[in-house]
């Protein structure tokens, strides 16, 4: 999985359901080969699911990277709050 927002418009946009229930599965599409998916369900029933297949290994380097992007993310809000704090002046 590569992420590179110059070159792709998205395939679809969504947002992560309000009071989601999350879980994950894994199934063996064929010899040493997977199915993850992660999905999300909304209380308004909104399903979201992420599915990665391939090897093992491709999928861990997806997850991996899925991770990477997720944890960029963290920190870029948690820098965000720390600047729009009312005692920064922020809202």
């Amino acid at each position: 999985m590569y992420h590179n927002n110059a070159c792709l418009e998205p395939t679809e946009r969504t947002t992560v359901p309000d009071e989601a229930c999350m879980d994950t599965s894994m199934t063996d599409t064929e010899p040493g080969k997977v199915l993850l998916e992660l999905e999300m369900v909304g209380s308004d029933s909104r399903r979201l699911i992420v599915a990665m297949s391939g090897t093992v290994r491709k999928v861990r380097e997806d997850l991996d990277t899925m991770m990477a992007a997720l944890e960029d993310a963290e920190l870029r809000l948690s820098a965000r709050e720390l600047t729009d704090a009312p005692s920064l002046g922020g809202v």
